[in-house]
């Protein structure tokens, strides 16, 4: 087992573990949504082996492209390959919505349409987490490394975390607005999760360092966490549905 999947491994438990606890704080009392948290596990991995790849392979064919962002790669390429993340993956975070017992309670009240979305974009991103781990090729200078020697990833990672569950969070309290915001609060989301991965995209074309990408995605997460305050707040003062 390289270094890699290892930290990969403890980011999985510790945010597993972490956030299933600031849930059931968060709620006050023993309900689900920590168990949805099981239902975004997989998404990550079937989104990119099923859409995201396929799409990528079809664009980069039809236009004779490098599936790949780099200083060389055209814009149209860029923006492209830029937007997918988004689009394909605050699609499929609403595919929860096709069972049931989650319908019914996202559509019951605000409360549960954002915390039942907070659950369900936690559990992508721990799955994001494994995903990522286990496919990242490392070049050979870094295949050696022990675990501890990719903290960066553990960071990165975490806040990646949360930045999915407040996203999936939006997009499910539209789901329960309705009318416009029905399909509203997922391009707010997907908008959103645009301007987070812009930092890393503008990094790898080389328009800004590495730090500054970094610090794009730490001022995100202090956007977003306001914004999820604001929402936790909304949903409160909301009444149920009839």
């Amino acid at each position: 087992m390289n270094g890699l999947v290892a930290m990969g491994a403890v980011v999985v438990v510790t945010a597993a573990v972490g956030w299933a606890l600031v849930l059931t704080a968060a709620l006050g009392r023993p309900l689900s949504e920590r168990a949805l948290m099981i239902a975004g596990l997989p998404m990550s991995a079937l989104v990119n082996v099923y859409v995201k790849a396929p799409l990528i392979a079809l664009v980069a064919i039809l236009f004779a492209q490098r599936p790949t962002i780099a200083s060389a790669t055209p814009l149209l390429m860029t923006v492209f390959l830029w937007a997918i993340s988004p689009l394909t993956e605050e699609a499929i975070k609403l595919a929860a919505l096709a069972l049931p017992s989650v319908r019914r309670r996202v559509l019951a009240d605000a409360s549960s349409a954002l915390w039942t979305g907070m659950a369900v974009g936690l559990g992508f991103g721990v799955g994001e987490a494994a995903y990522l781990a286990l496919t990242i090729s490392l070049p050979p200078a870094q295949s050696g490394l022990p675990w501890y020697a990719f903290t960066g990833f553990l960071i990165e990672r975490h806040l990646s975390i949360f930045v999915h569950g407040v996203l999936a969070a939006l997009s499910y309290t539209g789901v329960q607005r309705g009318g416009r915001w029905r399909f509203g609060g997922y391009g707010v989301a997907a908008a959103l999760h645009g301007v987070t991965n812009l930092g890393a995209v503008l990094s790898r074309v080389g328009l800004v360092s590495a730090a500054i990408a970094e610090l794009g995605l730490l001022v995100m997460v202090v956007v977003l966490a306001l914004f999820m305050i604001r929402l936790q707040r909304s949903a409160a003062r909301a009444p149920a549905s009839s």
